[in-house]
């Protein structure tokens, strides 16, 4: 089982770097978030059941699921941040008050999720380079 769903995480990756355009991107890369999710599960349940013979081994695999999970998520939340404040900008400009404050809000937001990302993809070399216990 975990080999399967670290092979479904590393399948998933592969697919979310082909992606072409931003929206194909961040959605591949919530699917990425989600396998990850399912694998650190899937991991920590298992390492319960075997602390003497895998538990160490699957902690640590646990772990690199759970830090790509949550790094995923924190560019996923970034996004969605970053539509919105795009969205208020509009709205204020179009009634011709002054979005500078938005504009600056976006910036930080965009590089948190830039920064976000960079960790996911350090997290996930991290993930895919940890041995699954018993494979």
């Amino acid at each position: 089982a975990l080999r399967r769903d670290a092979e479904r995480v590393g399948r998933r990756a592969a697919v979310a770097q082909e992606a072409v355009g931003e929206a194909a991107r961040t959605e591949a890369l919530h699917e990425v978030r989600k396998a990850a999710k399912r694998l650190r599960y899937a991991a920590e349940e298992f390492s319960g059941r075997t602390v003497q013979v895998l538990g160490r081994k699957t902690m640590r695999l646990a772990t690199a699921a759970e830090e790509v999970h949550d790094e995923l998520g924190e560019h996923r939340d970034g996004i969605a941040m970053q539509r919105v404040l795009r969205d208020e900008a509009k709205r204020l400009a179009a009634r011709g008050e002054d979005a500078f404050a938005l504009g600056v809000l976006h910036e930080a937001e965009r590089l948190r999720t830039e920064s976000a990302l960079w960790r996911a993809e350090r997290a996930l070399e991290r993930l895919l380079a940890t041995a699954v216990p018993g494979a």
